[in-house]
């Protein structure tokens, strides 16, 4: 059994045989949880561990049946706030309220048949951790456990469950929780996708059912991708703002800079894409020079020139990672030597995002900011993404975008283009102009 797919098999039991060969492309496009284990050994033994202890570890005990017959699921749900935020988002467009089903909270069932239902999961489960051993390949398996402690979860609360909204579907975990609903229970699955283009890892779709987009963006591009039979949901439903409290927290305040600059931090990450954990590493500067991180010094020094050219005001706003950065570890970004006092400034406030901020620009420019896709659906259309030359980088496909096609560059040049545009016969007159003394 030397190389036997464990993966695949556990796809098949979870998610069913239905549309296998899509389903197995919708997974394998998403991404792993952040964290694995570092050896093969490692890597099986926290598999099979992590289920055979679950009935005896005390995080398991004292849950209680959903307090609604609407559940929600989320990878994060033990974050107090992601609950609020998907408990706020379904409660504003859907009237529903939510109890959140998770693997942390197992609950107890009042049936034996409950029971039983759940058991037979975690059995499941255990059987392919210990065949994973006859695995000698390099998959990464530790992260199947929680889904099979998921599928537990939601075979004990049945039948108190008739529907359950599920997000986060950028996640492994989260569309094999679509795809355990869909295909081994009767009750009914609302998946709600995030507010990112679809493309990178989410145009692969392979269940029958209505989905819920929360930008516009991905509206457009789930009928590209239908078109070419790799997303098969039967239904699009548009209900703009995944963090929709944020956007009421922020209110509706006129513009108040000339352009914002939406960093997500591509000069502190690993090949401009993956956040480390060690702030020494990026203190070193070894993550420097990849080509997010260059696009990045090419777009914001011509951002900066710019401002100072004609007299606009320039607010580059960091990721939550490089506040944290900047605030804990005194790590400053190299951006910063682009401020000058007068037209260009770091916005080094401390709120952990900049979403309470996103209105604040009359002009936002990024290179990938998720924050670009919801001005869109703000009706903020004086908002740019950077498209590299090299497709395998981009989040997007220009041809899945429509009318969106807009809101993308591809060069400095364009760019600049993009700004005499945006403000018109006023190209030297800024919003908040420094005071003469």
């Amino acid at each position: 059994m030397a190389g036997v797919n464990v993966q695949r098999l556990a796809y098949r039991l979870l998610a069913g045989p239905g549309h296998a060969a899509l389903r197995n492309r919708a997974l394998e496009a998403r991404g792993f949880p952040p964290a694995g284990p570092a050896s093969w050994l490692t890597d099986r033994l926290l598999f099979l561990g992590t289920l055979v202890r679950a009935p005896f570890a005390r995080r398991y005990r004292g849950g209680r049946p959903p307090g609604s017959l609407v559940g929600a699921y989320d990878p994060a749900a033990d974050d107090p706030a992601t609950r609020a935020y998907r408990s706020y988002y379904v409660r504003e467009y859907f009237g529903e309220e939510l109890s959140f089903v998770t693997r942390s909270a197992v609950p107890s069932p009042a049936s034996l048949a409950a029971r039983l239902r759940g058991a037979s999961w975690l059995l499941a489960g255990t059987c392919l951790g210990l065949l994973a051993f006859f695995d000698l390949s390099r998959r990464r398996y530790r992260w199947l456990a929680a889904s099979f402690l998921d599928a537990r979860a939601f075979a004990r609360a049945l039948p108190a469950l008739e529907k359950v909204y599920v997000f986060a579907l950028y996640d492994r975990r989260s569309y094999l929780a679509v795809s355990f609903l869909h295909a081994r229970t009767r009750v009914t699955v609302v998946p709600v996708f995030q507010n990112i283009p679809l493309y990178r890892n989410c145009r692969f779709f392979h269940m029958p059912i209505p989905v819920v987009m929360t930008s516009a963006v991905s509206a457009q591009e789930a009928g590209y991708f239908r078109d070419r039979g790799e997303f098969l949901a039967s239904a699009v439903t548009y209900r703009p703002h995944e963090f929709l409290l944020d956007v009421a927290r922020a209110g509706q305040d006129a513009p108040s800079v000339d352009i914002g600059y939406f960093s997500t931090g591509e000069w502190a990450r690993r090949d401009g894409l993956y956040q480390v954990r060690d702030p020494e590493i990026v203190r070193s500067g070894v993550l420097r020079g990849n080509p997010y991180d260059r696009a990045t010094t090419e777009v914001l020094e011509a951002l900066a020139g710019y401002a100072r050219e004609r007299h606009r005001t320039l607010v580059i706003y960091p990721h939550p990672f490089e506040r944290t950065l900047m605030s804990e570890h005194g790590i400053e970004p190299p951006y910063a030597a682009l401020e000058d006092g007068t037209w260009v400034r770091i916005d080094r406030s401390g709120e952990p995002n900049s979403r309470l901020r996103v209105r604040e620009p009359r002009v936002a420019v990024s290179i990938q900011s998720s924050f670009i896709w919801e001005r869109i659906d703000l009706g903020l259309d004086r908002s740019y993404v950077f498209e590299f030359e090299d497709p395998e980088r981009n989040p997007f496909l220009r041809e899945a975008l429509g009318p969106y096609e807009r809101n993308v560059y591809r060069s400095t040049t364009e760019l600049m283009a993009r700004l005499d545009e945006a403000f018109g016969p006023s190209a030297s007159r800024s919003l908040d102009a420094p005071r003469e003394t």
